[in-house]
């Protein structure tokens, strides 16, 4: 009696992982099946993202991998968060059984993701993932990835801009956004909550060591650099590599860089970027250089 149960347990498990795999095959290997899963995968991340999201298709073993094409994540007034044409991520299962986002490596191919400081303190992806919400803030999730990889990727960085608040009139504030967008490589445009300064990173080429989000004891977001070029709109400069760490800490953005290159000239050092008063702070050594940094528009 007891060798026929165990037999039809046997049988039953064995018929039950046949019809798993079955589903997740015929749901991953066919067009149909794939249609149908990036429909559903779009739906689950609606309901746990406050913005739209929408993803093209999406393939792999499910266990440990999985790559998603044309992944598009917009906020609530329909700015874009991120664009992603195809993006790859591994992750150890039992992570995300857990509801910790911990990813072992992200390989990103022509990303455009779009990062904006609110004026009420907040960044556009803490709104897109509900973070430091209701009393207290809430509890943050883990959301910590290792090993990312950008190719060909754009990175632009919205802030907010105020005139001089010494400025008393209508006509003097005009005619400050005026010249400040006459500056080189200086773009200062409408947002929902009023004028920000934009900043493009183009043609961007980087490998990152970590990128930690948010976690539950409310660690800053931090960002491990390994190596990084890309062009600059503001300073207009082309930074050929850069390795070190950048953090937000509160209102400033700081960062620290063990090396960094231009086409003609290496440097390291740091400094930080402060919200909302647009001020700016740098400390770099310069260890080699064949041009006049003071030609460089670093305003």
């Amino acid at each position: 009696m007891r060798r026929r149960a165990a037999r039809f347990f046997f049988v039953f498990f064995l018929g039950l992982m046949a019809m798993v795999l079955g589903v997740v095959s015929s749901m991953t290997l066919t067009p149909p099946g794939r249609a149908l899963l990036a429909r559903t995968v779009s739906s689950a991340l609606d309901r746990l993202l406050i913005g739209q999201v929408k993803v093209g298709s999406i393939s792999g073993s499910f266990v440990y991998d999985l790559t998603l094409q044309n992944l598009v994540v917009r906020d609530t007034t329909g700015a874009l968060l991120v664009d992603l044409p195809r993006v790859r991520v591994t992750y150890r299962l039992p992570n995300l059984l857990a509801g910790e986002v911990l990813l072992s490596s992200v390989t990103l191919d022509q990303p455009t993701i779009q990062i904006i400081k609110l004026r009420n303190g907040r960044m556009n992806y803490e709104d897109v993932l509900g973070l430091r919400k209701g009393p207290g803030g809430g509890t943050s999730p883990l959301i910590d990835f290792y090993k990312v990889r950008v190719s060909g990727g754009t990175l632009r960085i919205a802030q907010p801009w105020n005139p001089d608040p010494a400025l008393r009139t209508q006509a003097q504030r005009d005619s400050a956004l005026e010249a400040e967008r006459a500056k080189p490589g200086r773009v200062i445009e409408p947002g929902s909550d009023g004028l920000r300064r934009v900043i493009m990173l183009s043609d961007l080429n980087a490998r990152f060591g970590r990128l930690r989000i948010t976690t539950p004891d409310r660690l800053p977001f931090m960002v491990d650099i390994d190596s990084l070029a890309t062009r600059v709109s503001d300073p207009a400069v082309r930074l050929t590599d850069a390795a070190g760490r950048v953090r937000l800490h509160g209102d400033s953005a700081i960062f620290s860089l063990s090396h960094g290159s231009l086409p003609d000239t290496r440097f390291s050092g740091g400094g930080a970027l402060t919200w909302p008063h647009d001020t700016t702070l740098f400390d770099f050594q310069v260890t080699s250089s064949r041009v006049n940094l003071d030609d460089l528009h670093w305003v």
